[in-house]
């Protein structure tokens, strides 16, 4: 949790953010990772599918004031 600063030389996708964030809790639900960027939808991600994108054009890069929420599994 928290902020991470982006780097100005390079892209960061969303899996390097989460593994900056010292990835997912135990108690995460990994079959909705949030992405709310400003002015659109939510979009919600399954990590399986984000693991599985090798192509770098269809990878989920992060913006500046993109915010990423991982809410907990239900048991």
């Amino acid at each position: 949790p928290g902020r991470i600063e982006l780097p100005i030389d390079r892209r960061l996708d969303i899996l390097d953010v989460l593994s900056l964030a010292r990835d997912l809790t135990p108690r995460a639900n990994p079959d909705k990772i949030e992405l709310r960027r400003a002015g659109k939808e939510v979009q919600v991600f399954k990590m399986k599918t984000l693991r599985a994108i090798n192509d770098p054009d269809k990878k989920i890069y992060i913006e500046p004031g993109d915010t990423i929420h991982v809410p907990e599994a239900v048991f």
